[in-house]
């Protein structure tokens, strides 16, 4: 058999050597040793080791905060986007809060720390931590293996454990400039609390009994207590701001005077008013514009509607006009929806909270004619709409099925299909408008046709959420403060960083271990939520804030967090993790250990990690935090071969 071998080896030799090619035989060494003992030398496409570049123990992990520098966040923000070090729930939010910092230091039980990050870019967080509409979440990386964090909740949870501490300190003044805001919301707070940290005198004018705009006026009470809300415009005004309630701009005071008596002025009014809806019969004694029902509701002059109430609509609006018109004394509301469920704008626990409550939704339904009779309102005519192609905004157009109207029965009517601005204090004044009676202002820097006064928030931005109005009062601050230094308000400015809404595959929650779920917070029973306006949502207690603090990946701080995404993802099995504690409840590790003789070097583990820790190394290096668990075998590791042929 041996001479065989041989004769077949010289074959081949023979036909290599007639080709032109050279055989060399090389003998090697009794053992040739693999790591750890030596490291051989690896193909490019070879993905490396496991390794990780640090690890979470004992008390702050030092991951950078985010607070808000006048004209530098900008510019902060854009450059940790491009280096991959923004979190995404940071990127997601308008006005960029620091969601990754602050719920870090209420895992770590620093809750009065945790506030005054949120402070930084969130003005009103008692307000905001309640009403909210969840950018934050959607972005949060958690979405890709479970449930997202509470982020929202855990802002609330924040303010509402800090109440009973004092309002900030008043800010010196330190500049003689004067500036004067027109609105009390959460545009003109925000700009107001950014200039007094900068030393300005600013005052406030808002129309309103209680500074905090649509939040006080088309936020029902069981949603937003305005004993919360005060507390939140109460520390803004504690930082030195003079906030003048009961003061119409245009009415009690012309708005040339303020243009006359201060530095510089800032429009911030929102929008207050709601549109119509266009059809014969609205102006029955019956019909309530949705946004005065809740402003009388919220003043606590207790408005009077009928047994059987239809609300036009489908957002957040509309949903809290349906549910108060409950709490009111309404027996049945409808919901009138022209498009379908998945088109709704609404909240998903709004629409869910309000079928819980017993409304009646009419999809793909349109008003055509409010029936009137004795000049009171007796009926709803309606059609039946299909959805047709997509419109601008990306939803089908509904468009009416001939032949398929009805009759609501109810006597009063409720519409809730937008608002839109009221700019009659602008009348006479050098401020030039669009052809649709909309400011004119520059997109970057807010100022309009007259040099001294800019404008923030829905006014200019459109309807939308509270936390979009607060980014912008945020933009007409910095430019406010170049105005009044003699800056060029252009030269160098970073642009704010638009957010980015992500769309992650949803996870089945039956598969979700219990300590790995979202914490959600109780609520008061539901017989009991109609019979007044008492707040539904109880929040969390101090130990599920911690627990559910804990649940955040802490993504893109490059310190391993114990999360132990990893080991899920490793298909052989090679890599565990062990943190102090439950699995949720404390990100200390203690031990990170990678098998290499399991390893398959695929590098799914380094992909999957969300705080960018783990990487493959291409110098074959162990990644194990702890070597206490990690063996090698000698005999795996050794590898016998006499001889090797080389071409």
């Amino acid at each position: 058999m041996a001479g065989q071998i041989s004769n077949f080896i010289d074959g081949w030799k023979s036909m290599f050597v007639g080709l032109g090619i050279t055989i060399k035989r090389r003998r090697m060494s009794k053992a040739t040793y693999f790591y750890p003992y030596e490291k051989p030398t690896l193909p490019d496409r070879w993905r490396g080791a496991p390794m990780l570049k640090g690890v979470m123990g004992d008390g702050s992990t030092g991951t950078e905060k985010f607070p808000n520098v006048l004209g530098e966040f900008n510019a902060t923000i854009e450059s940790r986007k491009k280096e991959g070090k923004l979190p995404q729930c940071v990127y997601s939010c308008p006005a960029h809060v620091d969601a990754r910092g602050y719920v870090e230091l209420i895992a770590e039980g620093r809750f009065k720390e945790s506030l005054d990050l949120i402070r930084e870019r969130c003005t009103l967080p008692a307000a905001i931590g309640r009403v909210c509409t969840r950018p934050c979440e959607e972005g949060c990386r958690r979405n890709y293996f479970d449930e997202p964090i509470s982020v929202r909740d855990l802002k609330r949870f924040a303010a509402d454990t800090c109440m009973n501490m004092s309002h900030p300190d008043p800010i010196p003044k330190t500049k003689d400039k004067k500036i004067a805001i027109i609105g009390g919301g959460p545009a003109g707070l925000t700009a107001a609390q950014d200039l007094a940290k900068q030393g300005y005198y600013v005052t406030v004018y808002d129309k309103n009994p209680q500074g905090g705009g649509t939040l006080l006026t088309g936020i029902p009470k069981y949603r937003l207590p305005k004993n919360v809300l005060k507390w939140d415009v109460d520390a803004v005004c504690a930082l030195g701001v003079d906030l003048k309630t009961n003061v119409e701009v245009g009415k009690d005071i012309p708005l040339i005077k303020l243009i006359d008596s201060y530095d510089a002025v800032l429009i911030a009014t929102g929008l207050p008013a709601g549109y119509t809806l266009g059809i014969e019969g609205e102006d029955a004694e019956g019909v309530w514009p949705c946004l005065e029902l809740l402003k009388q509701m919220n003043f606590d002059n207790h408005p009077k509607i009928g047994k059987k109430v239809a609300v036009v609509g489908g957002g957040n609006v509309a949903m809290d006009g349906a549910r108060t018109s409950l709490r009111l004394g309404a027996e049945e509301v409808h919901l009138v929806y022209r498009r379908g469920r998945a088109e709704m704008p609404a909240r998903y626990e709004e629409i869910h909270e309000s079928e819980e409550e017993g409304i009646i939704f009419e999809l793909l339904t349109n008003p055509t004619r409010v029936i009137v009779k004795g000049g009171k309102v007796a009926g709803l005519e309606c059609v039946k709409m299909g959805l047709g192609e997509p419109d601008a905004s990306g939803r089908r157009r509904p468009e009416p099925i001939p032949g398929s109207e009805f009759i609501l029965d109810v006597d009063t009517v409720i519409p809730a299909i937008g608002q839109k601005m009221d700019l009659s204090f602008l009348e006479g004044i050098d401020i030039k408008l669009s052809d649709r009676g909309a400011i004119i202002y520059d997109k970057l820097t807010l100022q309009t046709s007259n040099p001294k006064v800019f404008t923030a928030g829905e006014v200019v931005t459109g309807a939308g959420a509270a936390i979009q109005a607060i980014a912008s009062g945020h933009e007409a601050a910095e430019s406010l403060d170049r105005f009044l230094r003699g800056v060029d308000l252009k030269e160098g400015r970073t642009p704010q960083v638009m957010p980015k809404l992500y769309n992650y595959p949803r996870v089945p929650v039956e598969w979700i271990e219990p300590e790995r779920r979202r914490a959600h917070m109780k609520a008061i029973p539901l017989e009991k939520r109609l019979k007044g306006f008492t707040e539904v949502e109880l929040g969390f207690t101090e130990e599920e804030a911690v627990r559910e603090a804990n649940r955040c990946l802490v993504c893109d701080n490059e310190n391993c967090s114990g999360c132990a995404m990893c080991a899920r993802t490793c298909p052989m099995h090679s890599i565990e993790v062990e943190r102090t504690g439950p699995q949720e409840t404390e990100r200390k590790v203690l031990k990170y250990n990678v098998d290499l003789t399991k390893c398959l070097f695929c590098g799914q583990c380094a992909e999957v990690c969300p705080t960018k820790a783990l990487v493959m190394s291409k110098d074959y290096e162990n990644s194990e935090y702890s070597k206490e668990k990690l063996f090698y075998d000698i005999e795996r590791v050794l590898r016998r071969d006499s001889a090797k042929i080389e071409l």
